[in-house]
């Protein structure tokens, strides 16, 4: 992902690398790109500044493209979802009995 500004003789910036291209998406108030980097760390990356940071480890393994985790519209609040890897099976029988 490249960032160009809309003056002549602005020269694009790489703010994003391919390898984590594929989980990128917008903040609700378009001030932020959030990302997956290839060790599960989700990252930001300011929008026009170009400055990466990390998000606290509770949001590693968010996906943003998958809408995993959204923001607030003025970037305040965060909404997330983990899915459970445990699950348990119960049988009961003769529930009515």
């Amino acid at each position: 992902m490249w960032l160009t500004g809309s003056g002549a003789g602005t020269t694009p910036r790489q703010i994003l690398g391919q390898e984590s291209i594929g989980s990128a998406a917008p903040s609700s108030d378009l001030k932020f790109v959030l990302y997956l980097k290839p060790t599960g760390d989700l990252w930001r990356v300011a929008i026009p500044e170009g400055r990466s940071e990390p998000l606290p480890p509770v949001f590693n393994h968010l996906n943003p493209l998958f809408r995993d985790i959204s923001t607030s519209y003025v970037g305040r609040k965060v909404v997330f979802l983990k899915s459970q890897s445990e699950a348990k099976l119960v049988l009961v029988e003769d529930l009515f009995e």
